[in-house]
């Protein structure tokens, strides 16, 4: 059984009582492939991680050296050890606190109520992350390559 395929059967909160679907959950057309979608997070993430998924609200999985997969918590700016593989992965995100730690479904069905829904290629951003004096609800829709690059220069050591 995959990631999405239990999430239709386990309920989350979320405003009309439905489970979010794999296309809310998910910033669709984000190229992870693009080089350009990390550069300004290179301080904290080695080049051999590649962006296997972007979440809606803006942060990264990536899988590592041995297949292990890490969470780019943009809010935080910070990298986590999510799963050792992907099958853990989709084993930890049937905990109940796994799946809200990670896709912040309460947050996501908030950004879709005051914000426009999401084109291709884009993401719900923090105005300014909150870990940096913003608030958490200060959500607009931004193109995930220009998020990943102001986030990732507003945590950059200096």
């Amino acid at each position: 059984m995959g990631l999405f395929d239990w999430l239709k059967r386990t309920p989350a909160p979320r405003g009309d009582g439905m489970p979010p679907e794999e296309s809310e959950l998910l910033a669709q057309g984000v190229a992870l492939e693009d080089e350009a979608l990390l550069i300004e997070w290179r301080w904290l993430v080695a080049p051999r991680f590649q962006p296997v998924m972007c979440t809606a609200l803006g942060d990264l999985f990536l899988q590592g050296p041995g297949g292990v997969l890490f969470w780019l918590n943009v809010a935080n700016g910070a990298l986590l050890s999510a799963a050792r593989d992907g099958e853990q992965f989709d084993e930890l995100a049937k905990d109940a606190d796994h799946f809200a730690r990670w896709f912040r479904p309460q947050a996501l069905r908030a950004a879709q109520k005051r914000c426009r829904p999401l084109a291709p290629g884009e993401c719900y951003s923090y105005a300014t992350a909150p870990r940096l004096g913003g608030r958490a609800d200060e959500l607009l829709p931004r193109m995930a390559i220009e998020h990943f690059a102001i986030h990732g220069r507003a945590f950059r050591p200096r």
